[in-house]
């Protein structure tokens, strides 16, 4: 790496955390060791503390290419990237989850295909588990008929391909590259809960005159700590389901598509029940219980 490129990074990782020391500690080693490119690196810690993750994020603190945002509470994970992309001056951004591995030299080939075409907005990963299995693809396609809003997540085994990257409608925020110049398409509303402000994104980035591309020889891992039962409490946090349907209402509100018939039903009608007894009929009621 050169001392000018040093100088002058091209990209800004953000990363919101919560309550997932170990998967964050994992999470930015991986960047240090396997990312080529210079690189600046925000964490936004959403409101929570012990003293393990203080004296972490205060020692990486110290780093000149580091910055820590610390909250006083969970505002969320949309309000926290809302937060976490303001004033960045680099040209890329990387948003990514507290519990996503990168692998080495990920970004070689994703920056050299961004300089290949400038209408390429944002690029995406092939999403493996933690045993090293291939997951999912890391992207999917958005049909819109009428006023509905449709997702299909394609599945392309990276060991049964010999593609670099597709063009999909959309990638997951989670592990996804993008240019500073769509802030004003990928705006990660502060008014939605989990999940839907990645559905806007996508819709956005689908309506727009930009490209996504998803990276299929790339090997990101996911952590999925949400099947381990000792975090039981973080599960909790995440399923508020009178929060989905706020964020769902919003939806509607602001893009006029609405999911298919079944979860448009749920989001709407099913959530005003009391949370207890939907985080026993969720799943039943979807039908999505460990796809995907």
């Amino acid at each position: 790496m050169t001392q000018d490129a040093q100088k002058h990074p091209l990209l800004t990782v953000c990363i919101v955390h919560y309550r997932r020391l170990e998967q964050l500690q994992k999470t930015i080693d991986a960047l240090f060791q396997n990312t080529r490119t210079a690189f600046l690196l925000r964490v936004y810690n959403n409101g929570y503390e012990d003293d393990g993750i203080r004296e972490y994020l205060d020692g990486i603190n110290q780093r000149s290419d580091t910055t820590v945002i610390f909250d006083t509470k969970n505002i969320g994970c949309s309000p926290a990237r809302h937060e976490i992309v303001k004033n960045i001056e680099t040209p890329f951004i990387l948003m990514l989850d507290d519990d996503m591995y990168v692998n080495k030299d990920w970004d070689v080939p994703v920056f050299k295909k961004f300089a290949e075409n400038p209408t390429i907005g944002a690029i995406g990963f092939s999403i493996y588990k933690i045993d090293g299995s291939f997951w999912w693809t890391g992207g999917r396609n958005i049909i819109l008929s009428k006023k509905e809003i449709k997702i299909e997540r394609p599945h392309i085994d990276p060991e049964k391909s010999d593609l670099d990257f597709i063009e999909l409608d959309d990638v997951a925020a989670g592990a996804m590259i993008y240019r500073k110049e769509l802030e004003d398409i990928i705006v990660w509303d502060k008014n939605y809960f989990i999940g839907f402000e990645d559905l806007e994104k996508g819709l956005h980035l689908k309506q727009s005159k930009y490209s996504c591309l998803v990276s299929i020889q790339s090997k990101f891992i996911h952590d999925k700590i949400s099947e381990k039962q000792e975090y039981a409490a973080y599960n909790n946090a995440r399923r508020n389901y009178h929060a989905y349907r706020r964020s769902y209402l919003h939806f509607l509100k602001e893009n006029r598509y609405r999911l298919d018939l079944k979860r448009h039903l749920f989001y709407k009608y099913v959530c005003l029940l009391p949370n207890n007894i939907l985080q026993k009929l969720v799943y039943t009621w979807l039908s999505i219980k460990k796809k995907g």
